[in-house]
């Protein structure tokens, strides 16, 4: 599939268009949409601040330091884990056959996308490349928790986890938009240059 196709009339729609410099109000739109999708995700945030209330007295360190210990781990998973997230999202990309898989960082909002210019992805498809992150990384920090040897390290952790479920949020809102249109069968591209994301709906015959 081609962007030249998607732009058929008689074959395809253009149902949705998102503009990256807008794309914050976009994401709120679809996070606090009720569905499977969203409730799932809001569960797994409440799981892990209750982890953080259930760790909190183990660490046995005082109110302030333990605050220190959370808070350090949210600013590493910042630092550390943003780049890390969206270099996945490109990986995926590349499984799904993109030659062109890039990072763009904004610095006046301090965070970052990845797009793949002019390549056609299906719903599916693009469903996998947005749930890649989520997937891994915190499958990785949930272990690292189960099996950290000390409460201190286990609470850190848990802020690395905080941090990086919340800033899944953008992949979940697209994930939820998906789901809205499950009964479609959804493609969609990244225009570079606009810079915009624009979803088709192939119609039926």
């Amino acid at each position: 599939m081609t962007v030249t196709d998607l732009k058929q009339p008689d074959h395809f729609e253009l149902i949705g268009t998102i503009d990256h410099k807008a794309i914050h109000a976009w994401v709120r739109l679809y996070l606090f949409s009720v569905s499977p999708v969203t409730f799932a995700y809001w569960t797994l945030n409440c799981c892990v601040i209750a982890a953080v209330v259930l760790v909190w007295p183990g660490v046995n360190k005082g109110t302030m330091d333990t605050f220190s210990i959370l808070s350090l781990g949210m600013s590493g998973g910042w630092i550390l884990l943003l780049p890390v997230h969206e270099y996945v999202h490109a990986l995926a990309y590349r499984a799904t056959g993109a030659s062109d898989a890039r990072v763009v960082y904004t610095l006046r909002r301090l965070t970052a996308h990845c797009i793949a210019p002019g390549h056609v992805v299906s719903g599916r498809q693009f469903a996998f490349v947005g749930l890649a992150p989520f997937l891994v990384l915190n499958s990785v920090l949930v272990m690292g928790v189960l099996v950290a040897p000390t409460e201190a390290l286990r609470m850190a952790l848990l802020g690395v986890l905080l941090f990086h479920i919340g800033a899944c949020s953008g992949d979940v809102a697209f994930v939820q938009y998906l789901w809205l249109h499950r009964t479609d069968e959804l493609y969609t591209y990244d225009d570079a240059h606009t810079p915009q994301s624009f979803f088709y709906r192939k119609k039926k015959v």
